[in-house]
């Protein structure tokens, strides 16, 4: 076999994606949400559940690869009408762009820092050095599972160029050897460059 579960989460042993076999998981954040939305309470409240709960049950094994565009769309849509009242015709944009939620509320956000955070694990614990990262990275990046692929996909789609050596972002601020600083710092640059190209969606959305 060249896939399996481990714990839940589909491990790939060959190079084949099998994105459709995380389908329970992410029925089961949509059911979550869906029972949020029904629940009488502040959007304060709302929001802490469908973080701590729905998007804690859909994020699990977010590293193990890439993950699909339109499944963090599907997501960030969900939350959104989990948390709003009326919010048939609302922007999910802007719902994110302009509400200064909590990243762990966001799919997208934590589909771009999941894998990343799995490298500098791993890098600062020592079990992978220059050399293995090297080779990991030129093999597995333009792949389509595992972390590195995942991690490759997630800086591109923020508009951020580079790789484990460093990491250059549209906004023009860079990050040398992104998995030896704290990790913290590399949250931060990922996220602000992720913020940035949300608001030039809505910004491109809001011209037209």
């Amino acid at each position: 076999a060249d896939w399996f579960l481990d714990l839940g989460v589909v491990q790939v042993a060959g190079e084949e994606d099998r994105g459709c076999e995380r389908a329970p998981r992410i029925t089961g954040a949509f059911g979550r949400l869906s029972r949020i939305a029904c629940l009488s309470l502040p959007f304060s409240k709302k929001t802490y559940f469908s973080a701590s709960s729905a998007l804690s049950a859909s994020g699990y094994g977010l590293a193990s690869g890439p993950v699909l565009a339109e499944e963090i769309d599907d997501l960030r849509r969900a939350v959104k009408q989990a948390t709003l009242r009326g919010p048939k015709f609302a922007s999910t944009l802007a719902f994110f762009g302009c509400l200064n939620l909590p990243w762990r509320l966001d799919a997208g956000a934590q589909a771009l820092l999941a894998p990343w955070f799995v490298l500098h694990r791993a890098r600062g614990a020592g079990r992978l050095d220059a050399d293995r990262l090297g080779w990991l990275w030129d093999a597995s990046s333009t792949g389509k599972v595992g972390p590195f692929a995942a991690a490759a996909v997630g800086a591109a789609r923020c508009g951020v160029v580079g790789d484990w050596r460093g990491l250059q972002g549209s906004s023009g601020r860079s990050l040398p050897d992104p998995l030896g600083c704290p990790k913290a710092v590399l949250r931060d640059v990922l996220l602000g460059e992720h913020e940035l190209v949300q608001c030039r969606k809505l910004d491109a959305t809001r011209s037209t």
